[in-house]
């Protein structure tokens, strides 16, 4: 009864060493990006020594020394691991929910870092309320304007710019200028750009602050009518 005890398992240890190991007799790491609650990243996007290799839960030859980053923004940080052949397999990289993910909202509308054609309608027009209503709307967010010309239409705010504790900044301001008079048509981008640690300039962000989108659309539909 021991020995068949002892041979069943040797048997199961023989069978996980290989399935830990390649066809062409490498032996294999399996990188899994998980949540904090444990649940795979199937979008993570994996890379080892600077080569992309697969997304979600991936394996991949052993090395000596491994560098793996594993990216699934915008949604989680970016997380590197150092790993060698001592690593624990599988390979768990863990990732943190980002900051600036989760203080902003998806762009539904399609609105963010986009120019925006605003027909302004006949009312607006003869009452010239399509102006003020534009410049109110957007200082009741704090946007300070930089550069206002009520004749042409043109419009710059300030950037308005916060910083998180991942070290990672966001800004953003409102560009606008009328591009026809007759009928009277006015454009207007709405900018949000990132700027995390290790980037060398700042990125357009795809994401926006709910009360500055909810603002133009406040704008949208109060000079349209």
């Amino acid at each position: 009864m021991l020995a068949s005890t002892r041979l069943t398992l040797l048997s199961l240890t023989l069978a996980a060493a290989a399935l830990s190991v390649g066809c062409g007799g490498r032996r294999l790491l399996t990188v899994m990006p998980s949540t904090t609650a444990g649940a795979v990243v199937q979008e993570a996007r994996v890379s080892v020594n600077g080569q992309f290799v697969g997304s979600g839960s991936v394996e991949v030859p052993r090395e000596r020394t491994m560098v793996v980053t594993v990216d699934a923004s915008p949604q989680y940080e970016p997380a590197q691991v150092q790993v060698d052949q001592r690593a624990q397999n599988p390979l768990v990289v863990t990732l943190r929910e980002d900051e600036v993910f989760m203080s902003t909202v998806e762009d539904t509308n399609q609105v963010v870092n986009v120019w925006l054609t605003l027909n302004i309608g006949m009312q607006a027009q003869m009452t010239q309320s399509w102006w003020s209503t534009i410049i109110n709307a957007i200082s009741t967010q704090d946007f300070e304007p930089e550069m206002m010309d009520a004749a042409s239409g043109f419009l710059r705010t300030a950037w308005k710019q916060v910083t998180f504790r991942s070290g990672a900044s966001v800004r953003r301001r409102f560009v606008g200028n009328v591009v026809q008079t007759n009928p009277l048509q006015w454009r207007v981008r709405y900018e949000v750009q990132i700027m995390r640690p290790g980037m060398a300039d700042w990125q357009d962000y795809p994401r926006g602050f709910r009360d500055e989108l909810d603002a133009l659309a406040e704008v949208r539909g109060r000079v349209s009518q």
